[in-house]
This record gives structure tokens, C-alpha cells and sequence, in this order.
């Protein structure tokens, strides 16, 4: 009882210095999104957001599967933590030069406008930085604090220089390279931090270390490729049979959701290294972690799914203008992917912890497939709201295959937690949808509050959690504030 305690606290502290970073952030990228949507209109925001999805694959050359390897191998033993690093980064780089390589080629060769080719050019510098990107060790560590901090410090500077710098859409340009900016800074920040705690990176090439690390993230490395084609290829196919202005209204649609969906990802970064130990320790105490945290997403996920349907229209006209009206009908479908993509969080990334990377691989594969197969037969009739259906469907048919595998490890069934929060969230659509002519925020805020209430009604949510979790927040910010008092 005191160890599942203790992973407890260990899980939420990490989850809040994470989601506190990640609030933060994306209240920065929030605004800066939509800033840039209004200063660069529908077409200069699609031309970053082709660019955006095209730099995406080339970075997963360098990826290989090594950031879960790195994380889940520290994670378990705590040791040999410098070998890990010095070899991962080595391979990095070199991965790194041929992967511009390829981009450049690639960027050159595209029958695309100049300014296009240039904006991929300059966003393709962001591999470099990938290359020495050591969040995989503070993740395998447990110190998301590091994290935390590196994010926000990076989404700061990026957000105040769009801000000073980006005043008319001829400017698109700078937006890339106020990415590239802003990334160093971050990067440089995490390895100043690692070079104090373990000391400085050396460049090794062990073979037996690289022989091994491929042969285990090599799996992965194909399921993030696969994993991409479904997230990405449907923004670089409308980029390729029509225009930047309708890729600039779909991503528009696509940005929201992915900064709702990282919450997600996230709050799995900080439940990884645990579920990695335990897959050895004890599958029970794994399965009941599992059970009671996919609860929680779903009490979050669904009412945002519902809530989002119904105030999309006008919540793209508040957040990026009345030119990006059209941009709804594609939330109000890509919205469903997020409880979809934060159930499939706890299949999926469960399956790599044990283990079964080769499983999830195969699971990503189906999904690839049917996104390919279903954008090139119906997006050039259907265009962005295509994209969207597929893009959900494409994440239901990878949930389908990977609850089927886990079950064969754990009993993890996430249907039986949908009822509840789905008839508060029913009442929740029904009055808000009666309040829809009302101002967007105090709606949203009308929405939250009934939701709640009928959740704690219905049983979803109890009361003695709601106490348990204030209290584990209130004992974090006491510690912060001790800490700030022994500083001074």
C-alpha cells in the first residue's frame, strides 16, 4: 500500500510539473497560433503547416525508436546512464546529417513556391537540435521539473519574438527561424542541466551498445514512422492537390487538437517509467494503475469531445478569426480523436513498456494503411473534412488491435468507464447547446460547471478524490514555496 502511494505522489508530481509546463506552453502557443493565424492569413498559415508535417518524417530518421528505449531502459535500472546518452547522441548526429541531406533534396524537388521550399529549408535546421535532445533522460530519471522548465523558457522566447518580429504575411519566414531560435535555447538549457548532474557528453561508437539499442527501438522506430503517416499524411496530401489556403484552414483545426491531445501525451510521458518497472515487478499493481488512470482520461476526454462539437464555430472565430470559419467542420470531427488518441495512449504505449514493441508496430501499421488507403480515394472529392474522418477512423482501428493485445497481458477494458461520464456530458450538450448564442468563454465555463456537477451526481467523480487531490496539489506548492524560503 505505501510502494502504490508512493508511485502515486511520484506519478502526480511529475504530472503536475509537466502539465503545469504544458498549461504554460501551450497558453503561449495558444496565442501565438492565433496571432499568426490573423497576421499571416489562411494562406501563409498553411505554408508553415505543409512545412510543419513535411520536416515531421525526416525527423523521425534520427528518432529510431531511441527516446522510449533511452527512457525505458534508464527507467528500470538507473545506471550506465552516461554510456546511454554518449551513444545515443553519437548516432543522432550522424543520423541528423544525412536526414538534411534528404530534406534538402526533397525541399528542392517539389513543385512548390520558392518561399515554401525555404520555409521547410530553414525549419529542417530543427533536426540538429533533435539530434541533442536529452528529454529521454529526464523522463527516464523522473525529473520532469528540467522539462518543464526547458519548455517554457523555449515557448517564451518563441512567442515573444512572433510577437515583436512578425507584423504582415510577407514575414512567414521569420517564423521558422524564431522556431529553430527558440529550440536551441532549449536544448542548450537541458544539456547544461545534464552536464552538472552527470558530466559532459562524449562522443562513442560502442558496437555491441549500438547492435543491441537498434535491434530493441528499430520496432519502434517503424511505428513512429507509421504513426506519423496517420497523423501527417493527410496535411501533406491536401498540400499536394490543393491549395495553401485550404491547408491553412485544416491545420488551423489540426493545431487545437494537437495542443489538447500533447495533455495527454504528457500525462503518459509520467506514467511510462512506472509501468516499465512494474511490467517486471507486478502485472497486478500495473493493471490497477492502468484501470484507475484510464478512468480519469475519460472523465476529461469526453466532455471535451462533446463540449468541442458543439462551440466549434464559434470558438474558431474567436481564437483565429472570421476567416477561419470554415475550419469548424473539421474540429467538430477531429475533436472525437482526442478521447480516441488518450485511450490509445494507454494500449499502445503499454504494449512498448512490455516489451511488445513489434506488436504496436503491427497495430500502427493497420492504422497507416487504412489512413493512406481512405485520403487517397476520398480527399480530393471530399477534401479537409475527409482528412478529419480519417484521421479518427484510422486512430479507432489502431485502438481496436491494441486493446485486443494488451488483453493478453492485463485486464484492461476502457467501455466500462464511458456510461457515466457520458450522460453528464449528455446533460452538459443539452444545456449548452440551448445557451449556444452566448459568448464562447463564460459558456465554456457554464458547460465545465454543469459537467461537474452531474459527474459528482452520477458517481463519476467522488468526493474523497476531489479531497485527496487538492491535498496532494496544496503538499506540491507547499514544497515549492519551503524551497523558494531556504533559497532566500
Amino acid at each position: 500500500m505505501h510502494d502504490s502511494s508512493g508511485i502515486a505522489r511520484r506519478v502526480l508530481k511529475n504530472f503536475l510539473s509537466l502539465s503545469g509546463a504544458t498549461v504554460v506552453t501551450k497558453l503561449l502557443a495558444f496565442a501565438s497560433t492565433a496571432y499568426l493565424a490573423r497576421v499571416l492569413n489562411a494562406e501563409g498559415f498553411g505554408i508553415l503547416g505543409f512545412a510543419q508535417a513535411a520536416v515531421v518524417y525526416f525527423q523521425l530518421i534520427l528518432n529510431q525508436g531511441l527516446d522510449t528505449y533511452g527512457t525505458r531502459e534508464i527507467a528500470r535500472s538507473g545506471k550506465d546512464i552516461p554510456r546511454y546518452v554518449n551513444n545515443i547522441v553519437t548516432i543522432r548526429i550522424l543520423l541528423s546529417l544525412a536526414a538534411y541531406a534528404m530534406l534538402a533534396a526533397f525541399a528542392l524537388l517539389i513543385p512548390k513556391p520558392f518561399i515554401v521550399k525555404g520555409v521547410i529549408l530553414i525549419l529542417g535546421l530543427k533536426l540538429f537540435e533533435v539530434a541533442f535532445n536529452l528529454k529521454w533522460v529526464f523522463q527516464g530519471t523522473e525529473k520532469m521539473e528540467w522539462l518543464a522548465v526547458s519548455r517554457i523558457v523555449q515557448q517564451a522566447i518563441f512567442v515573444a519574438g512572433v510577437f515583436v518580429l512578425i507584423k504582415r504575411p510577407s514575414q512567414v519566414v521569420g517564423v521558422p527561424i524564431l522556431q529553430v531560435a527558440a529550440g536551441a535555447v532549449g536544448i542548450v538549457l537541458l544539456l547544461s542541466v545534464y552536464s552538472r548532474m552527470t558530466g559532459k557528453i562524449r562522443f562513442n561508437i560502442d558496437t555491441a551498445f549500438w547492435k543491441e539499442a537498434f535491434t530493441q527501438s528499430l520496432p519502434m522506430a517503424a511505428s513512429y514512422f507509421l504513426i506519423q503517416i496517420y497523423i501527417n499524411f493527410d496535411m501533406i496530401f491536401l498540400g499536394f492537390i490543393r491549395d495553401e489556403k485550404t491547408v491553412g484552414l485544416y491545420s488551423a483545426a489540426y493545431k487545437l487538437i494537437t495542443m489538447i491531445n500533447l495533455f495527454g501525451v504528457y500525462y503518459f510521458v509520467t506514467l511510462f517509467p512506472n509501468i516499465s518497472r512494474m511490467y517486471y515487478s507486478s502485472t497486478e499493481k500495473m493493471e490497477r494503475l492502468l484501470s484507475k488512470s484510464i478512468e480519469k482520461t475519460m472523465l476529461v476526454s469526453i466532455p471535451l469531445c462533446v463540449g468541442g462539437t458543439i462551440v466549434a464555430a464559434p470558438l474558431m472565430r474567436m481564437i483565429f478569426g472570421a476567416d477561419f470559419a470554415a475550419s469548424a467542420l473539421p474540429f467538430k470531427i477531429l475533436v472525437w480523436n482526442v478521447a480516441v488518441t488518450w485511450t490509445n495512449l494507454h494500449y499502445g504505449n503499454t504494449l512498448v513498456a512490455c516489451n511488445r514493441q513489434k506488436e504496436y508496430m503491427l497495430g500502427v501499421s493497420f492504422g497507416a494503411v487504412t489512413n493512406i488507403v481512405l485520403n487517397i480515394i476520398f480527399i480530393p472529392r471530399y477534401g479537409m473534412t475527409a482528412a478529419a474522418f480519417t484521421t479518427v477512423f484510422s486512430e479507432l482501428v489502431v485502438l481496436s488491435f491494441m486493446y485486443r493485445r494488451l488483453n493478453t497481458i492485463v485486464h484492461l477494458d476502457f467501455l466500462r468507464f464511458i456510461p457515466k461520464p457520458a450522460a453528464a456530458s449528455a446533460a452538459m450538450g443539452v444545456s449548452i447547446f440551448f445557451l449556444r448564442d452566448m459568448q464562447v468563454v463564460p459558456l465554456i465555463g457554464i458547460g465545465a460547471a454543469i459537467y461537474f456537477l452531474c459527474a459528482i451526481l452520477l458517481g463519476a467523480v467522488k468526493r474523497r478524490e476531489i479531497v485527496k487531490l487538492y491535498r496532494e496539489v496544496t503538499r506540491k506548492r507547499a514544497g515549492i514555496q519551503q524551497g523558494k524560503d531556504r533559497e532566500r
